[in-house]
């Protein structure tokens, strides 16, 4: 499968216009279907700016950011990151930052740095 034939891209429009339109959304879809993967880029090609926040398990984090990046052309840690526990490859130009639930909840309610 090329990326452009995962279930999610026929969504496109409408997960921008949500986003547009809503504070939050949620997105449900099976495993597989491009959730995780292509959603941020969707945001990113929307809005040059955006700062991205994804919730996965740890080991998930890690590889979807990875994969993300090679999908970007770009190095893990630069566009796209990650943030695990007390393990974390992000930067000043991170706009993508996957991580686990624990974090993005502790960023939420003492940092509100997304």
């Amino acid at each position: 499968h090329s990326i452009s034939d995962l279930p999610i891209s026929e969504c496109r429009g409408h997960i921008i216009k949500a986003i547009h339109n809503n504070r939050v959304i949620v997105i449900s879809g099976k495993t597989g279907c491009g959730k995780s993967t292509q959603v941020p880029k969707f945001i990113l090609e929307d809005n040059k700016l955006a700062k991205i926040a994804f919730a996965n398990p740890g080991l998930a984090a890690t590889s979807l950011a990875e994969r993300v990046a090679h999908e970007l052309k770009t190095n893990c840690g630069d566009i796209v990151g990650y943030q695990i526990g007390m393990e974390s490859k992000v930067g000043e130009k991170t706009q993508i930052t996957y991580m686990t639930y624990g974090i993005l909840i502790q960023q939420l309610l003492f940092q509100n740095s997304l």
